[in-house]
């Protein structure tokens, strides 16, 4: 049974290494064609606008974080406008609440929650995770 386990551990691995191989083999055959449009770097393609469109970026773009770091005394107003009106709601409740709760609140559209497993794989997992 262990072997069993130990051999599709070592599958989904292989599956990983061979999607990241892929990953890097498309990225060489882009920059082998860069490499040719601009003579190795020498000149410019036409590839990429020499004078790119500016772009503002606002709260959450780029990694950019959204909720800072909690220190002692600080206050709601710390936040973004759409996180204090989440901490209202959450405060307001009567007990815990529910994430599509706090969306409908929100006034955002539910959508059902997206899984990379379905319940089948998971339920016929060598594990019996599911």
């Amino acid at each position: 049974m262990r072997l069993t386990e130990r051999a599709e551990l070592l599958r989904k691995e292989l599956a990983e290494v061979d999607a990241e191989l892929g990953r890097l083999e498309a990225a060489e055959v882009v920059f082998g064609q860069w490499a040719e449009a601009t003579d190795e770097g020498r000149r410019p393609s036409g590839i990429v606008d020499p004078d790119p469109e500016r772009v503002a970026a606002g709260p959450g773009a780029g990694g950019m974080r959204l909720v800072p770091d909690r220190v002692e005394g600080m206050g709601l107003e710390a936040l973004t406008s759409e996180y204090q009106r989440i901490m209202e709601i959450v405060a307001g409740a009567d007990g815990p609440v529910m994430a599509k709760d706090v969306a409908m609140a929100l006034g955002r559209e539910l959508t059902p929650g997206k899984s990379s497993r379905s319940a089948a794989s998971c339920a016929n997992s060598p594990t019996g995770a599911g």
